[in-house]
């Protein structure tokens, strides 16, 4: 995995990673994010394969770049009286 800058990241699918769908490639990398959180980033393009959106059923192929546009999570602090 290369990080270009703090905003992107650019993953290169090797011969092992290939022939899965996107969003399974996604859950099992980054476990900590929801699945809408996936799922909604794909759809708005923030989650792009070769500089182009794809749909979450789509196949990845040898050589593919997938850049992830940052991805922010926001939590709330819970506070207690």
């Amino acid at each position: 995995m290369r990080t270009h800058d703090s905003l992107k990241k650019v993953i290169t699918i090797q011969k092992h990673m290939s022939e899965q769908r996107i969003d399974n490639f996604l859950f099992k990398n980054f476990k900590k994010l929801p699945k809408s959180m996936i799922y909604r980033s794909l759809r708005i393009g923030k989650i792009k394969i070769n500089k182009k959106k794809v749909k979450p059923y789509y196949k990845l192929q040898r050589n593919d770049c997938i850049t992830i546009h940052s991805i922010n999570i926001d939590i709330k602090k819970k506070k207690f009286i």
